[in-house]
């Protein structure tokens, strides 16, 4: 059987895209790692390594998001929202609030 080149360029590119298709964590370790196709340091490794090396990665890095995203959130719990008013109240009228409760209500209230 004689191929064009062609047909033999569109087949290799079936090939890879079939490869890359079936074991897609073999092309982000290469990539990773800088690592060739069918080089040395390729043949080496196995698709577990490979697969629990990206697996660690990604667990790590969403470990270190979720942290980031708690810390976040828990930096804008404590920050005052725009529309909260923060009042400044003088000596004079904190008393004067403390003043105006009537303690007597307040007991009923609670009814100790």
């Amino acid at each position: 059987m004689n191929l064009t080149k062609e047909t033999k360029i569109k087949t290799f590119q079936e090939e890879i895209l079939n490869w890359n298709s079936k074991y897609p964590w073999d092309y982000q370790w290469r990539k990773k790692y800088d690592i060739p196709f069918g080089s040395p340091k390729h043949l080496e490794m196995d698709f577990i390594s490979m697969k629990f090396d990206l697996l660690e990665e990604n667990m790590i890095q969403n470990a270190i998001f979720n942290s980031r995203r708690k810390e976040r959130t828990f930096n804008t719990l404590l920050k005052p929202r725009k529309n909260d008013i923060e009042e400044k109240l003088s000596q004079d009228d904190i008393d004067d609030i403390f003043d105006d409760i009537d303690i007597s209500k307040l007991n009923q209230d609670i009814k100790l």
